[in-house]
Order: structure tokens, then sequence, then C-alpha cells
């Protein structure tokens, strides 16, 4: 190995970036986040990557974008200014964590509907909070969260409306895996309750306003007063960089998802790609700094160079973990997940692709015309052709098309394209010699 790069500095890619550098092996870290520690370690938790990795010797590229991954091995990036270069690795590291699932509900276009990971990041790293009331409505553990850091920060919370699936043995039995995740979800709830903030079981749900946001109508008619709306229905895997790479996926029934394969040491179906972390399979950041531990090891050896000094028994006692971690985090997953019966009662008018206005009824005309798979859909519908590629509206549409009794096992996501993310022309004009 020559050159190695890791995409995401967050749990996972960043403990890897790390450890590697600290054997000298010198790996390129891009992210395409100003400072390292992704979603889950943006705060003060972050602080002690962020510290190893200013202090390490490796290519740390912030404000990057992975826009393309070729077939031989060469990256194309997107700095801040909109620069494109090109680089190459021989091994390549996806780390691209999760992602938002959001589901269309109606008035959720109006001004003032964020999605909760909006609210956190907004809170968390611009310290700005919402100066009205808040209503949040989603499923999962990080509808919960949030509430919290709400409550925490002085926000006025009119009600918690969870869509979720109910918490049973099961969900627990999989959540003891983790006792201090289990420990943290009981304070939060308790946190809430103290603070008298309603959580109210039930989908679907309306949102009214005329020029914004204004209330939350339940389906038993009760309305929850709102001058923002914080929406989110649990995460996803995010697998576009692993479609852009051409990896193969495969129908994961334990996260209800389709994911990346991957081997024993999280090599995917590509030789000398790697995946880890959130974007193979939510299992959570103890995980995700789990499996870069073990995969630290491998490639370190691999390049017959000796472990520093604590990655031994680090890796050994990852390696213990990873088995109940990951069916940790498939309980977590299981906790977000929204019946798609749920979705029968959305109404034709109400939008699901928001940047070609695709409506439900229009998707159901497609599906009553004969066309049973997202892809096709997306032809008759132009759901998903705008230009975030369906990372806002294809769990909504996928729900759609489970509702009308095709299960999400037969029907693969869609194909993903260059660029990933809106480039300008000109960067791809070469400048006069």
């Amino acid at each position: 190995m020559s050159r190695i790069a890791i995409v995401g500095a967050g749990p996972a890619g960043g403990t890897l970036a790390v450890w590697l550098a600290t054997a000298g092996l010198a790996p390129m870290l891009i992210d395409a986040e100003q400072c390292p520690g992704g979603a889950g370690w943006r705060g003060a938790e972050g602080d002690g990557l962020r510290r190893a990795i200013a202090g390490s010797s490796l290519d740390y590229r912030p404000n990057n974008e992975l826009i393309d991954i070729a077939t031989d091995g060469r990256l194309t990036l997107q700095d801040a200014t909109g620069r494109l270069t090109a680089v190459a690795a021989d091994c390549l590291v996806l780390a691209p964590g999760a992602t938002e699932r959001l589901l269309p509900v109606p008035g959720w276009t109006l001004p003032g509907v964020l999605g909760l990971g909006a609210l956190q990041r907004l809170l968390k790293r611009d310290g700005m909070r919402a100066s009205g009331p808040l209503a949040l409505v989603g499923s999962g553990p990080l509808l919960r969260l949030v509430a919290a850091q709400m409550i925490e920060a002085g926000v006025t919370l009119s009600g918690i409306v969870d869509a979720g699936r109910p918490i049973d043995f099961k969900l627990l039995a999989g959540l003891a895996r983790r006792p201090a995740a289990l420990l943290q979800g009981l304070q939060l709830d308790l946190r809430r309750r103290l603070a008298g903030i309603p959580l109210i079981h039930g989908f679907p749900v309306a949102l009214h306003g005329k020029t914004q946001v204004e209330a939350v109508e339940l389906a038993d008619g009760r309305r929850l007063e709102a001058a923002l709306v914080g929406l989110g229905f649990g995460l996803q895997s995010n697998t576009e960089l692993a479609r852009l790479a051409g990896l193969r996926l495969s129908w994961a029934p334990a996260w209800a998802a389709w994911l990346p394969e991957r081997d024993r040491h999280f090599q995917s179906s590509r030789t000398n790609v790697f995946i880890l972390g959130d974007g193979a399979g939510l299992g959570g950041m103890a995980l995700a700094e789990a499996e870069a531990l073990c995969l630290a090891g491998h490639l370190i050896e691999r390049a017959q160079r000796p472990l520093p000094a604590g990655l031994a028994v680090l890796r050994r006692r990852a390696a213990r973990q990873r088995p109940g971690l990951t069916r940790a985090g498939q309980a977590l997953a299981a906790w977000s997940q929204v019946s798609a019966s749920n979705l029968q009662a959305l109404a034709d008018q109400t939008i699901v692709c928001r940047c070609e206005g695709t409506t439900a009824g229009r998707v159901r005309a497609a599906l009553a015309a004969g066309y049973q798979s997202k892809a096709t859909i997306k032809l008759a519908s132009r759901a998903g052709m705008g230009v975030c590629q369906g990372r806002c509206c294809e769990a909504g549409l996928q729900g759609l098309i489970e509702a009308a009794g095709i299960p999400p096992s037969r029907d693969p996501p869609g194909t993903v394209r260059l660029p990933l993310r809106p480039v300008i022309a000109a960067a791809f004009v070469k400048e006069p010699s």
C-alpha cells in the first residue's frame, strides 16, 4: 500500500486515520466538514479526536467533498471554493456515517420545518436555538436526544409526537447490549417528564400554517402550537458513496435496509475498498470506533508495520464488544422504523419529492400504471430526479411502494450520478496555459 485515503472524519474515519498515522502510514483524511468529529462528536465529546488529528502526521483535508470515485482509484475532490482536485489512492476507506430519514407529511415544505439533525447542528455548532414554541415529530432515539438538548438549552417545547415502534421486550433486550446507552435513554425520558413535555404516540400528522408553520395536527384532532417544527424519522445508512464506487449491496433484514457487503476485515465487494461505521449498518459511535480499531490493526499488519503501543489491547477489546454493539445498533434501527401503512393515509396532493414537486398522487398513479420499483417510478413521476438525488424523498417513495404491497427487499436502491453535489461548471474547464 502506497497511499490510504479515508473519507469521513467522524468516530470511524478519524479514529482509523490517527492510528494509521501513529504507525507511520501517513493516510489522507478527507472530510466535507470544517472540523473533525462527524455528526456524533460535533460537540465537546469530539475534542480528544480533534486534538489527536491536529497532533498527527496525517494529510488532513477538511472542507473537501468527494464527488467521484474512479475505477482506477482516483478520487475527485471539491474544496470550499468549488475547485476540483484529483488525488490517487490504492486503498480507500469509506466512513460516510448516517443521514436523517425524512418522511413526507402534509405541510412539511412550509417555512419553519427543519430536520432534527439541522436543529441539533444549529444548537451545537452555531449556538442558535428556537425562540418560539417548538414541536418535535419523528421516531427513535434521535427524537429523544434532540428533545433533551432543546430542554437543556431553554427552548419551549409544546410537545413531542412519536410515530415509531413501541418499546417492547425484544427492543429492550437489544438495547441492553449497551447498558450505558440504555441508561442515557432513561435519563433523557426522565428529563422530558420533569419538564412536563407531553409525549404523544401516533401518526399521521399534518403541519398547518399560512406563510410558515404554526401548528401540528394529530390524527385525533389535537393540535400542538409551534413556531418551529423539528421533523425526523430516525437515521439511515449513507450508502451514496458505496453506490458511486459500484460496491455490491444486499438486503439486510436486521436493519431493514440495503447495505454494502463486507468481509470480516470490512473489505467491500471491490478489492482494497473498505467501509466502516454507520455507512454499513446503523450501530452508533461506539461500534464505529470499535470497527476502526479492528481495521487499523489489520491495515498496519498488512503493511508489515509494528502495531503502535496500546492498539493491540484496544483491538482485542473492540473485537469482543463488536457483536453486542451490532445487536444494539440493530435494535436502535428497529426503534426508528415507521410502518409503511401510515403512508396509506397520505393525501394525494402531499409533496413527496421536494426538488421536482412530485406528489403522493403522482407516485400512486405510477404504481397503478404498473411501475413497481423506485427506478421505474422515478422515470414515470420524476420523484428522486432532482438535485439532491433522492436524499430527501427516497424513504417516502419507498414507503409508498411498500404500502402498495411491494416489499423493500425486492427493490434495490437507485443509482447515484456524478457529481454527488452541485459543481460550478467552470471547475471542469481547463485554464489556458
